[in-house]
């Protein structure tokens, strides 16, 4: 590519800018990041295990152990076995709620914050638009991609 960095690589570098940012705006919340993303995937799927949120966020199965640890010893979610020998659903707490909501406006300040630094404020949900449908696009195909993988290595 003579000297031009490849798209992923380019992507890549976002994802760890915005996520320094997010820390940066979630410390006031006294959350990290990772627990953001938990707490919010929570809110708008209530029920999930520990399973799904762990595919949901793209994180091993042991990450969204310690997640939930953290979450629950602060009493913004809880852990419901439904019957004995099913997954345990999480479900947020009122207080994990009202955290999950405190947050979501500050994340999404930050989210209007460095998207009209990059283009026109009127630019900005064509821009969130183009983003989602990547991310829609990729994800599906990313987690088949995975698997394919790993069973040309076992």
């Amino acid at each position: 590519m003579d000297g031009v960095e490849s798209w992923t690589s380019v992507v890549a570098k976002l994802g760890r800018l915005v996520e320094r940012r997010m820390q940066v705006v979630l410390a006031e919340q006294d959350l990290t990041a990772g627990q953001f993303m938990a707490l919010s995937h929570l809110a708008s799927h209530p029920g999930c295990n520990r399973a799904e949120l762990a595919r949901a966020l793209q994180v091993t199965p042991q990450a969204v152990s310690g997640l939930v640890g953290q979450l629950a010893d602060r009493g913004l979610l809880d852990r419901t076995a439904s019957q004995p020998g099913h997954p345990i659903a999480l479900r947020l707490t009122l207080a994990g709620q009202e955290t999950v909501r405190q947050a979501e406006a500050v994340v999404e300040a930050l989210s209007r914050q460095l998207l009209t630094q990059c283009v026109r404020p009127d630019a900005v949900p064509s821009m969130d638009g183009a983003f989602r449908h990547v991310l829609n696009r990729l994800v599906p195909r990313s987690e088949e991609h995975t698997s394919e993988l790993q069973s040309h290595h076992d």
